[in-house]
């Protein structure tokens, strides 16, 4: 569990951690002991083979003597017949590795020589470039070597100059047998497996004791192994090598390795078993208190630990019982306790989040998720992931309000504002902010709950409209039956005054003198005329008679009214209809609201230009609706107008009623939709009307409200 080593092992660590610097206490006496055997055997060859390159320093001592001895002979130079004088057949008798002497004079001349046979090219190649060294230097050159063909062993080049009167007259050449050499160096003890090597000053092997001299016997220096020594000889600026394998240096290493090593594993096999027996017993009951601790940390509280072993692992095995009692009746309180906490949060309906300050991770629980239409891990864990889907005339409050009293959190935040569902359609959302603090006071993590208040806020806002419309249904009630009473007065003068107008016109004539006069009070007549039947159209009750027809009808009915005026005006109109849903209204009633704005649209459109009437299917967040848009490129509305225009008789334009546009929204209204009022951004008025896509109940016709104009389940007022 968690890593850490079991007791079996902690007691084979503990009889490991005794055997093993036993071990190396032993392994450690035996390489001190190797390592004074290798001592005293580098020694010994240290000692011979500097024994060795004394004796060859004799023998080059005697051999240089000598030819200085020849030298000095007072009439070195041969006679006319070319031999040498008896000093030089002396030199040879007394010098046994000397296998040739001759003298050389200017220009490698050769005045006398004494040797035992021919010299090869080799041979001579070497003489001339000590002879060059010597005339050269004027010291005597010793260290020159060639390989003797008839022999096939290697030799030595050794030249003297002959000086007179202070110049080098001649130079005296001795050649010397290497081989000759080697009873010199064996003369020295070393085992007969020493392998001995001479080099020259370059490293490369001159002789091999073991093996002979000359070029098929010298071979590479072989790698000193740890028992070797070297021994220089300054004269030939050679060096002696000798090296003798440790394994004779130390012949029964290996040996009492092997029985150490034996008896090493021995002891550690005993030791092992015994420390195995010995943690049976004592680990068994501990192994099964930590089986029964792993499968009670799975969630297992039904288990027990055995109650066997020491006195000690019996007490901890009761204790670990009975904290698993403990802990089974306390989950079980707190699934009883977490039970009725669902129960509670499913039947309030009450989503909850949480963000914790350490990770900066947020939790939404699934009821929360639900209000806005997700579920799973669609949201994820970021934080403040539900502002993205907040309304935009609640984002900018609701954000700043939080985030207020995240960065000083006091006491507790209440919000109320609307947030987007997964359909599209907007729910209203009571919240609550609470902080959770640690012992010192600072802010661990926000805990909050959301609310779907969406309904009850519909029903508040169902009751504001109803009352509203209904105080507005009483006073256009009042004014509709004054307005209508004035014009029933007005009517019967009115009438009068038209009549009298045509019998003047049939009495004088169209062409007399009076006509102009008659043109402006029939003209007079006509606007009175008409503001009498506004009046009337405004303040008379109408009952709607809805039924399904298509969305182009009332605009064609509308275009066809209004047909002469925009010929009169030279303003085209310019139509398209972008459904063929069809849909439930009073045809009638919507065709003379049309036909207001687009009478509007052409009195304030200049000559040449286009009014463009729009039938298409909308949708936002209070529902579908079917959208009559009638634009012109006028002058617009004024900025100071646009929260006055809709209101009755109230009018910019010379001779207008101010009726129009009041008419159009009496008419929106009656069928539960609404007309909006707007400039267009490359100039000229845009005026929307909105009718809902839904069917009107007879209920809400009788009392000019639609179905849909109350406020929807998810949508904003």
């Amino acid at each position: 569990m968690g890593g850490a080593p079991s007791v079996r092992t902690q007691l084979l660590v503990l009889e490991l951690g005794i055997a093993l610097p036993l071990l190396g206490l032993i392994a450690l006496l035996l390489f001190e002991y190797q390592a004074d055997e290798e001592r005293q055997t580098r020694a010994a060859i240290a000692h011979s083979i500097q024994r060795a390159a004394a004796e060859i320093e004799t023998h080059l001592r005697d051999l240089d003597a000598g030819m200085s001895a020849v030298a000095a002979a007072s009439s070195p130079r041969a006679t006319g017949d070319g031999r040498c004088s008896p000093a030089f057949d002396d030199f040879l008798a007394q010098h046994p590795g000397a296998t040739d002497l001759r003298l050389v004079g200017p220009g490698h001349r050769t005045w006398c020589a004494a040797h035992s046979g021919r010299q090869d090219g080799a041979a001579m190649e070497a003489v001339a470039a000590s002879v060059d060294e010597a005339w050269r230097t004027g010291r005597v050159s010793g260290g020159r070597v060639f390989v003797d063909s008839r022999l096939e062993r290697w030799s030595l080049v050794r030249s003297r100059p002959i000086e007179r009167s202070g110049r080098v007259e001649a130079v005296l050449v001795a050649i010397v047998d290497l081989e000759r050499l080697r009873a010199a160096i064996r003369g020295a003890w070393l085992p007969a497996a020493a392998a001995i090597q001479v080099l020259d000053s370059r490293g490369a092997p001159i002789l091999d004791l073991n093996g002979g001299a000359g070029p098929h016997h010298a071979t590479r220096a072989r790698a000193p192994s740890r028992l070797a020594g070297r021994a220089g000889i300054p004269a030939l600026g050679w060096t002696i090598q000798a090296s003798l394998p440790v394994a004779l240096g130390a012949p029964g290493r290996n040996a009492r390795v092997v029985e150490l090593g034996t008896l090493c594993v021995i002891l550690l096999t005993l030791a092992t078993g015994l420390a195995l027996y010995v943690s049976g017993e004592i680990v068994r009951p501990i192994q099964a208190l930590s089986a029964a601790a792993g499968r009670a940390a799975s969630g297992q509280l039904d288990v027990r630990a055995p109650v066997e072993g020491s006195a000690e692992t019996v007490d901890v095995a009761r204790s670990f019982n009975a904290m698993l009692a403990s802990r089974a009746e306390a989950e079980e309180a707190l699934r009883q306790v977490a039970m009725r906490l669902r129960l509670a949060i499913q039947v309030t309906d009450v989503g909850l989040w949480e963000l914790d300050l350490r990770t900066g991770k947020a939790f939404y629980s699934s009821e929360w998720q639900a209000q806005l239409g997700y579920s799973g891990r669609e949201v994820g864990d970021r934080p403040a992931r539900w502002r993205e889907w907040l309304h935009p005339r609640d984002r900018r409050r609701v954000i700043a309000r939080e985030d207020g009293f995240m960065s000083d959190p006091r006491g507790t935040l209440l919000n109320e504002f609307r947030v987007r569902h997964k359909d599209g359609r907007y729910r209203w959302i009571l919240a609550r902010v609470d902080v959770l603090r640690d012992a010192e006071g600072r802010p661990l993590r926000f805990v909050g709950c959301h609310v779907d208040v969406t309904a009850l806020r519909g029903h508040h806002e169902t009751q504001r409209l109803l009352k509203d419309r209904l105080r507005r249904a009483e006073q256009m009630s009042a004014m509709g039956s004054l307005v209508a009473g004035v014009a029933h007065e007005v009517r019967n003068p009115l009438f009068g005054i038209t009549a009298t107008v045509d019998a003047l016109e049939a009495r004088a004539g169209l062409d007399g003198p009076y006509a102009p006069y008659l043109q402006v009070l029939r003209e007079q007549a006509g606007r009175l005329t008409r503001l009498m039947n506004d009046l009337l159209e405004y303040g008379r009750p109408h009952e709607l008679r809805a039924e399904p027809i298509a969305p182009g009808q009332p605009i064609d009915d509308a275009r066809h009214q209004c047909a002469r005026l925009a010929l009169e005006r030279d303003v085209s109109i310019h139509s398209r209809v972008l459904t063929a849903q069809p849909i439930a209204l009073d045809a009638d009633r919507v065709s003379r609201a049309l036909r207001n704005l687009v009478e509007n649209a052409i009195q304030f459109s200049p000559p040449g230009a286009t009014v463009e009437v729009e039938g298409r299917a909308d949708q936002d967040e209070q529902g579908s609706w079917l959208t009559y848009e009638i634009a012109d490129s006028g002058a617009g509305f004024r900025e100071e107008d646009l929260a006055h225009v809709l209101e009755p008789f109230f009018s910019r334009r010379r001779g207008g009623t101010g009726l129009g546009l009041s008419i159009a929204r009496r008419v929106a209204e009656e069928h539960g939709g609404r007309l909006r009022v707007t400039n267009r951004p490359q100039g000229g008025g845009r005026v929307c009307l909105d009718l809902p896509m839904g069917v009107i109940a007879p209920a809400a016709m009788a009392a000019g409200l639609g179905v849909d104009s109350l406020p929807r389940l998810g949508g904003a007022a």
